[in-house]
């Protein structure tokens, strides 16, 4: 009797033992069955295989490019009126004239005199600031006509912008001219109650408004505050 436990305890020992390769056998069987399952679907049409597992159709791929900002389409329609006055046969004194109308029609002039004057803003009596701000102008645009030479290219490309706040926009383009040569131009421009106006403009990282700040300012402290001083400089480089 004892030898025959011992007999019977490896034999249960044994079907257990071959239960292992049974759930092997069956789990390749799933296999195959999940491949045969996936080969049929790829057999399907497509029309059918996207029905059968839920598949959406791609979205389009097509990218449409991006409106081009208003401040820039702005820069795009006075810039080219810029190079026509710089590359022109007039004379000196008519390109100031077409200068300061394009001024006078596409910067902020008010805003850009008012700024020049630094600290001593208010000193500009009213009665004074329709004449200043005629003299401003004019002295900007006598240095266009200086500095004409060197805007006598080509072509104005607009590059890009970006917004630094709800009312102002930089602009960033580049003067094309014949050599091939490339100068980088950013326009600042603010947005008003009737439309977009530039209020500085920045060649090769000089920007004019700051620059014109620091010479008026200087004028004004050697005259030790008398706006005078800078009406006077103002006619005479007008």
């Amino acid at each position: 009797m004892a030898a025959t436990k011992a007999q019977t305890k490896p034999a249960e020992d044994f079907g257990q033992m071959n239960a292992v390769p049974d759930a092997r056998r069956l789990t390749r069987r799933s296999l195959l069955l999940a491949t045969t399952a996936m080969v049929g679907l790829s057999a399907l049409p497509i029309s059918q295989l996207a029905a059968q597992v839920l598949i959406e159709p791609l979205p389009d791929q097509t990218v449409i490019p991006p409106l081009p900002h208003p401040a820039e389409e702005f820069i795009s329609s006075i810039a080219g009126s810029i190079l026509a006055v710089a590359v022109s046969d007039a004379t000196a004194d008519e390109k100031k004239a077409r200068f300061q109308a394009l001024l006078i029609a596409h910067a902020h002039i008010p805003t850009i005199a008012i700024f020049s004057l630094g600290q001593f803003a208010n000193r500009l009596a009213d009665e004074h600031r329709q004449p200043y701000f005629e003299l401003v102008s004019g002295y900007i645009a006598r240095i266009f006509v200086t500095h004409s030479s060197n805007l006598k290219g080509r072509s104005v490309e607009v590059t890009g912008s970006h917004e630094r706040s709800e009312k102002e926009t930089l602009v960033h383009s580049k003067v094309w001219f014949d050599s091939g040569r490339a100068l980088p131009v950013i326009w600042r421009v603010i947005r008003t109650d009737v439309g977009f106006k530039v209020f500085d403009v920045s060649v090769n990282g000089i920007w004019l408004t700051f620059q014109q700040r620091t010479e008026f300012v200087s004028i004004i402290r050697k005259a030790k505050g008398d706006l005078n001083a800078l009406f006077a400089f103002l006619t005479r480089n007008g």
